[in-house]
C-alpha cells in the first residue's frame, strides 16, 4: 500500500488540502494540492551534483493546462495541444520569481519544477494552488530552498475586498491584486502585481498585508508533511551553505550544496 499524508489548511474560507505520497514517488518532492475541485500536482527533481561552468542557478519552471483538465477535448482539425500557451507562460513566470531568489546562494545544480492541472472547477483559479503545491514539493524535496512561498488573489466586489476571488466573480471586480509572498528565516520576499480599473486604496494594501499570515499557515502545514514523510530538514543544510558562502570558502559551500 502506498504511504500517503495529507494535510489541510482552512484558506480564506474554503478548504485547501496538501497531499503526497500517491503518485510520482520517484521524485525528490511531488504534492497534490486541492481548492474545491481544482487539482494540481507539482514535481520536483534535483541533480546530485553541481553543473559545471555556469554561474547561475539552472532552475526550469514549466505550468501545463490542458483541457482534459475541464473534461474537454480540443475541437477543430487540430485534436492535440500545441506549444505552450500565452497564459502556461506566464503562470510559469509567476511560479519562478518568488522561489528563484530563495534557493541558497551558490547552488548550481539542475533543478525541474513541473506543474500539472489535473482538475479544474472553473471557479478556483489553478495559478494560486500551482504556487502553494509547488512550494510544499521544493520543501519535501531537500533541496536548500528558503520557503516557504504562497500566493493570494484579492479583488473588489461590490464595495468588499474577496480573497482568492472566484473565476467567474472576476469579471464584476474592479481589482485584481496578486501577491506571493515568503516569510523565510533568512530573508523576505514579495512580489506583487496590480491590475486595477480605479484607483488602489489604502485598505486593500492592508488587506493584502494580512494575506501574508497564510504564510505561517502552509510553513507548518509543509512541516508536518516533512516530518510524515520521515525526511531531513533542509534548515541545517542551508545553514552551512550560506555560512560557508559568507566566509568566501567556496570548496566549503560547494562540498555542504553538493547533496549524498
Amino acid at each position: 500500500m502506498f504511504d500517503i499524508h495529507k494535510e489541510e489548511i482552512d484558506w480564506g474560507g474554503r478548504k485547501l488540502v496538501l497531499e503526497t505520497g500517491r503518485i510520482a514517488r520517484q521524485a525528490d518532492g511531488a504534492v497534490l494540492a486541492t481548492l474545491g475541485e481544482t487539482t494540481v500536482m507539482a514535481t520536483v527533481v534535483s541533480a546530485k551534483t553541481p553543473k559545471e561552468g555556469i554561474d547561475f542557478l539552472p532552475l526550469t519552471v514549466n505550468y501545463q493546462e490542458k483541457t482534459f483538465a475541464a473534461g474537454r477535448i480540443p475541437g477543430g482539425y487540430f485534436k492535440r495541444e500545441g506549444r505552450p500557451t500565452e497564459r502556461e507562460t506566464l503562470i510559469s513566470r509567476l511560479i519562478d520569481r518568488p522561489i528563484r531568489p530563495l534557493f541558497v546562494e551558490g547552488y548550481r545544480c539542475d533543478t525541474q519544477v513541473i506543474v500539472n492541472v489535473l482538475s479544474h472547477d472553473l471557479e478556483n483559479d489553478p495559478d494560486i494552488v500551482a504556487i502553494c503545491a509547488v512550494s510544499a514539493a521544493l520543501t519535501l524535496s531537500g533541496v536548500p530552498f528558503q520557503g516557504p512561498i504562497g500566493g493570494a488573489r484579492v479583488g473588489y466586489i461590490n464595495g468588499e475586498y474577496v480573497l482568492n476571488t472566484p473565476i467567474d466573480k472576476m469579471p464584476e471586480s474592479s481589482l485584481d491584486m496578486f501577491n506571493r509572498f515568503s516569510t523565510c528565516w533568512l530573508r523576505r520576499k514579495e512580489a506583487l502585481e496590480i491590475l486595477a480599473h480605479d484607483p488602489v486604496q489604502d485598505d486593500a494594501l492592508l488587506v493584502l498585508a494580512d494575506t501574508t499570515q497564510t504564510a505561517e499557515q502552509i510553513r507548518a502545514t509543509e512541516q508536518e508533511l516533512s516530518k510524515a514523510e520521515g525526511r531531513p530538514s533542509a534548515n541545517l543544510f542551508i545553514a552551512k551553505a550560506t555560512l560557508a558562502g559568507r566566509k568566501g570558502d567556496a570548496d566549503a559551500a560547494e562540498k555542504a550544496l553538493t547533496r549524498a
